[in-house]
């Protein structure tokens, strides 16, 4: 479950609709565009930096192609814009347009200023049209919608622009006058034509969906990323329940026997004091690597008291323990299972892991290890089923990506790029049900109880794990929408 929420009192529930078809008029006199210490325009292979720059400059809005940012006050990111091969040429994007963000946060979060993110993926966030291939740059919203949260003096907006047939000097004028008429808006999209719509919450009730009628194969051969543990076993069990899946679960934990010392220890505390024991004198482990070692016992039970209860529910369960990012080790897997089980028939990828720090804290690893995990691992999948046969395809995401999440820009970021990715898959295979789904934080999974406690503490419900559970059922019920919002006591369809 993904622990990044929306503030209620805001924006209980965004459904990522997309509306205001008209650019509104430019205003009599329009705003100029401020940021104490001048802009910073960060080229990211656009080719626009220098026209942009200049034309900015030329408006009374010093800036300058990004050299030294330290001392400027806004930051406009432009890689969105580049050319794209997959996924490896995005996250090497996403790395350098983190480490500009993460330098000016100091003079941003201190002073406000600015921050613009701009990319092509069809200029509707993948809300209306398919971004195809350049889904893979679709994560710097993410960003963007985290350092809002994190800067709230600063001017912030994400641009989803469509290039269309326009020269650079077309896109330099469309993206100066929405900096220049544009207002408030957080989410713009800029359509070919020269439309603007606006990323939308809207008031009305959310529809529910009906968990009946899963519309799955009997034995269903199902390949899992992060699927042995935590909320996404949970889910797995009441769909095990409803059409008996054979499922193939990838997950970074090695099965391996615990010391016989550690069976009568229930909690991480007392299997410390237990590996304590065993490894008594001098030559005893830091507390650290046996706090660590504890907490590797304690997925092992996890994963296997899950896999005996998938089982029981009806599901045949094989488990693989493997790195889901690794090309060689996903296709020698996945060549297993096919031998075993026959073709691929869905995927979900839920795999996840989070390193919260605010963004002039976060390191270059923690942000690339949450970033890998969900981007990486979701390109490997989907090259190695390419010549399966795939009827379901599920991406975990979160509300983060929609919302923002004060420490998880990361996190927003690389969900945000799930979302563009099932965008795209649906429009490319559409006899494959494809979804993803932004989760709302569940009680239970990566919210720890120290997490449960400061979302209750800012009257954030957490979702229950049963109703969870049968929400995401629902999504494998009927011909929904590809992108969800599930929240507690919410489901919202977001195209």
């Amino acid at each position: 479950g993904a622990p990044g929420a929306p503030n209620p009192a805001t924006r209980p529930a965004d459904t990522g609709s997309v509306g205001g078809a008209a650019p509104p008029p430019p205003p009599a006199h329009p705003r100029r565009v401020r940021a104490p210490g001048g802009v910073a325009v960060v080229d990211g292979g656009s080719g626009l930096a220098a026209g942009l720059a200049e034309r900015l400059t030329q408006l009374g809005c010093p800036a300058y192609p990004a050299e030294n940012p330290e001392a400027a006050g806004g930051l406009i990111l432009l890689g969105g814009l580049a050319a794209v091969e997959g996924s490896d040429d995005a996250a090497e994007m996403y790395q350098r347009a983190f480490a500009w963000a993460r330098a000016v946060a100091p003079n941003l979060e201190r002073d406000g200023g600015l921050l613009i993110t701009v990319q092509d993926t069809g200029g509707s966030f993948g809300l209306s049209a398919s971004p195809g291939e350049r889904a893979w740059l679709g994560g710097l919203p993410g960003l963007a919608r985290t350092a809002a949260k994190e800067w709230p003096a600063a001017s912030v907006k994400a641009i989803d622009i469509d290039r269309g047939r326009r020269d650079a000097a077309e896109i330099v004028e469309a993206i100066v006058t929405e900096l220049r008429t544009g207002g408030d808006d957080l989410d713009v999209g800029l359509s070919a034509e020269g439309e603007r719509s606006v990323v939308t919450t809207p008031t009305s009730a959310p529809a529910t969906v009906s968990e009946d009628g899963v519309t799955l194969p009997d034995r269903a051969v199902l390949v899992v990323t992060g699927g042995a543990k935590g909320v996404t076993a949970v889910t797995l069990r009441e769909l095990s329940a409803r059409c008996r899946p054979r499922l193939a679960l990838f997950g970074r934990t090695e099965l391996r026997d615990e010391p016989i010392e550690c069976a009568a220890a229930q909690d991480e505390r007392s299997l410390v004091a237990a590996l304590c024991g065993r490894d008594p004198g001098a030559g005893r482990p830091p507390l650290a690597e046996l706090s660590k070692r504890a907490r590797e016992v304690l997925a092992v039970r996890e994963i296997r008291r899950n896999i005996e209860d998938l089982t029981a529910a009806g599901a045949e369960v094989r488990y693989f323990a493997l790195d889901a990012t690794d090309p060689a080790a996903v296709e020698a897997t996945l060549a297993t299972v096919r031998a075993d089980w026959g073709p691929i028939d869905g995927v979900i990828h839920a795999a996840g892991v989070l390193a919260d720090q605010r963004i002039a804290d976060k390191t270059d690893d923690q942000f690339q290890r949450v970033v890998r995990t969900k981007v990486k691992g979701l390109q490997v999948l989907l090259q190695a089923t390419a010549d399966d046969p795939l009827e379901t395809m599920v991406l975990f995401s979160s509300v983060a990506a929609r919302f923002g999440n004060p420490g998880q820009c990361d996190y927003a970021l690389a969900n945000e790029v799930l979302n563009q990715v099932a965008a795209a898959e649906a429009a490319r295979r559409p006899d494959c049900r494809v979804r993803a789904i932004a989760w709302g934080p569940w009680d239970g999974g990566m919210v720890t109880p120290t997490l449960a406690a400061r979302f209750r503490e800012r009257s954030i419900p957490l979702i229950p794990p049963d109703a969870g559970a049968r929400a995401f059922v629902a999504e494998l019920a009927g011909d929904g929408r590809t992108q969800v919002v599930i929240a507690a006591g919410t489901v919202a369809h977001a195209v």
